[in-house]
């Protein structure tokens, strides 16, 4: 006897289950599509366990689930998910829909002290020091958030970031900023010694 569908869980189609995922941009696609339905999911857990808000009953019905993990799996083949499902939120991985015009970055940026700075490096700094062990923990809860529980549109979570680094700064004394200085002194002098000078 087959079971009856029950009507509260979603129903799946070609977008939320695809038939093919043979490339990183068709997983990106295939994310894309569960969160425009409001699927707020981890690409580490069975669709199984997601709950209807509302009802708090299974979103997805015990085969489709079984089908959307399956996909997972082959997704798992072609790239990283995690990693996939956090540039997607960041807002850093390609998206077709999003119009590319005017509000691209410049390519150099003049700080306050009249320096000219490459917004590559300036972005390659601030991943190095939200990647520092002093924030990682905050970094890595805000944005498992804004993926897995799809509680922060991703300008919520760019405006977050920069308070993370501001805490340290704020919190550093001149004595730190001393033994930072200190450090890097001797370091210089070890080099300097090492080559001869």
């Amino acid at each position: 006897m087959l079971a009856a569908t029950d009507p509260a869980t979603m129903k799946l189609d070609e977008k939320i289950a695809p038939i093919d995922l043979s490339t990183e941009t068709a997983v990106a696609e295939w994310f894309r599509a569960l969160l425009a339905r409001g699927v707020n999911f981890h690409p580490k857990e069975s669709f199984a366990e997601l709950v209807n808000g509302e009802t708090g009953r299974p979103l997805f019905g015990a085969e489709d689930a079984e089908r959307l993990d399956a996909l997972m799996g082959i997704a798992y083949e072609v790239c990283d998910p995690c990693a996939l499902a956090v540039r997607l939120v960041r807002g850093t991985d390609t998206d077709p829909a999003r119009p590319c015009g005017d509000d691209s970055p410049p390519a150099m940026r003049e700080s306050e002290q009249g320096s000219k700075i490459d917004v590559t490096l300036i972005r390659s700094f601030l991943r190095s020091a939200l990647g520092d062990d002093a924030v990682i923990d905050k970094v890595n809860n805000l944005i498992f958030d804004a993926v897995a529980g799809g509680g922060y549109h991703r300008t919520v979570v760019a405006e977050s970031l920069p308070g993370y680094i501001n805490e340290i700064l704020n919190t550093a004394t001149e004595a730190d900023w001393q033994a930072v200085a200190d450090d890097l002194l001797a370091e210089g002098h070890e080099l300097l010694s090492e080559g001869g000078g």
